[in-house]
């Protein structure tokens, strides 16, 4: 009688256990699922944001307007201008 009833109390303290570890691993998995999805959520409405803002920032500077040929390349001095920029000015 006393060794069932230490069985059954063993049993359902083991049970219990294993009822509380389950439910706390699936509350972490879902705190954890949920904070996932919503900074993968956040950092894709940032991207797609700051994609957007870029694009048009890009497309309202108006970069025909500025008048390259007026710029006196003579007048700069010659050391201080990128070896490549020297090359694209001569070429053109």
């Amino acid at each position: 009688m006393l060794c069932s009833a230490l069985l059954y109390s063993t049993l359902l303290y083991s049970t219990l256990l294993y009822s509380t570890l389950l439910y706390s691993t699936l509350l972490y998995s879902t705190l954890l699922y949920s904070t996932l999805l919503y900074s993968t959520l956040l950092y894709s409405t940032l991207l797609d944001s700051s994609l957007l803002y870029s694009t048009l920032l890009y497309h309202t500077i108006p970069y025909h307007t500025i008048p390259y040929h007026t710029i006196p390349y003579h007048t700069i001095p010659y050391h201080t201008i990128p070896y490549h920029t020297i090359l694209y000015y001569t070429i053109l």
